[in-house]
């Protein structure tokens, strides 16, 4: 049996088992949170809200459209599992991040590939291989996001907490297609949410240096080696 190393200031994106012992500072990070997973759940959707637009402009035929939804969920569900594995192993802010960067370069490449290539043939592969990557990097982001609120928040305020969060995903699927709704050009979807997955990626890499020091050790408990 051996304890964990606990000998060093906490850092939240590498240690775990930790928690929020002030109420106030909880409650920041959960709404961020929450903010996090609505706009992930945006980018999720917005090659769902774009799929019109792409079939009418010629771009694909519906079915390839349908082919390429279908793939990143074939990927991304049970992935599912194994992002809830890593989250109780490794840091959830670190899988977060990891997810936040990934997605962004998967939006980012598809935005880039239809904005200068116009080749039909290099698109579709290309939004294909893209799409099923950002399923496989953001394998661990709800896993995580999860993680941190049910075991990294306040406990008094976990029970509320855990039934807001699930409420972020509808708040998503409304932002991706209220989006796409106004935007003059589908490939803008794409941008867009490249440019909020970095964004957050940034955010919450300084927002884990501020929460360090609140943050405390949950109670020692032995691990098996």
């Amino acid at each position: 049996m051996k304890i964990q190393d606990r000998n060093h200031p906490i850092d939240v994106e590498h240690d775990i088992n930790v928690h929020f012992e002030d109420k106030k500072r909880s409650a920041h990070f959960f709404w961020f949170m929450w903010g996090i997973y609505a706009i992930v759940s945006m980018t999720k959707n917005c090659f769902s809200a774009a799929i019109a637009d792409i079939v009418n402009e010629g771009f694909m035929i519906k079915s390839q459209t349908e082919l390429i939804t279908a793939a990143f969920y074939i990927v991304y569900t049970p992935l599912q599992v194994v992002g809830g594995i890593a989250s109780d192993k490794f840091s959830p802010e670190r899988l977060i991040k990891i997810g936040l960067i990934g997605g962004g370069v998967a939006n980012a490449s598809i935005f880039l590939f239809n904005t200068f290539s116009t080749d039909i043939a290099v698109i579709y592969p290309a939004m294909l291989i893209s799409w099923v990557f950002n399923a496989m990097v953001q394998f661990a982001i709800w896993a995580a996001i999860f993680k941190v609120v049910s075991s990294q928040c306040v406990r008094s305020e976990r029970p509320r907490m855990i039934f807001l969060i699930s409420l972020s995903p509808s708040m998503g699927f409304l932002l991706s297609y209220g989006i796409a709704a106004v935007l003059p050009d589908w490939r803008m979807n794409f941008s867009i949410s490249a440019v909020a997955l970095f964004a957050l990626a940034v955010a919450l890499h300084f927002y884990d240096k501020h929460i360090d020091k609140y943050m405390k050790w949950d109670r020692e408990l032995p691990i098996k080696e």
